[in-house]
């Protein structure tokens, strides 16, 4: 993904690390970079399940898995979509939710999609 230059203050970038970025599995924590990345691949997700969930609507939307043979990829213009997101994300000209900051992406996320709401419960 084209990285397009950003400069923050010290206190966005400490929230950003306290509340957002993950840890990885080197013990480090995620970066900006490695955040918008996350998030629009969980996007990416998403709209592929849809679009399979559209194409075969008599697959229960819980059994549709990226590991399927009917499985339906973004095409060019979705991708591109994807990827003017990223940047105007990594720029911080808009953002997501915070909850699909810290959540999305992760294996908690796509099995209790309930998480990603602030009023599930």
């Amino acid at each position: 993904m084209g990285v397009l230059g950003t400069q923050v203050s010290t206190r966005a970038d400490i929230i950003t690390r306290r509340t957002y970025s993950r840890p990885k599995d080197n013990g480090e924590f995620e970066s900006w970079d490695d955040t918008c990345q996350r998030v629009i691949r969980h996007q990416a997700w998403l709209w592929e399940r849809a679009l399979t969930y559209k194409e075969y609507p008599e697959i229960p939307l819980h059994d549709i898995s990226d590991d399927m043979k009917e499985w339906i990829s973004l095409d060019e213009t979705q991708t591109n979509e994807l990827h003017e997101l990223y940047n105007l994300m990594y720029q911080r000209k808009l953002c997501p939710v915070g909850r699909t900051l810290w959540l999305g992406g992760t294996e908690v996320s796509r099995r209790r999609e309930a998480s990603m709401f602030n009023c599930s419960h």
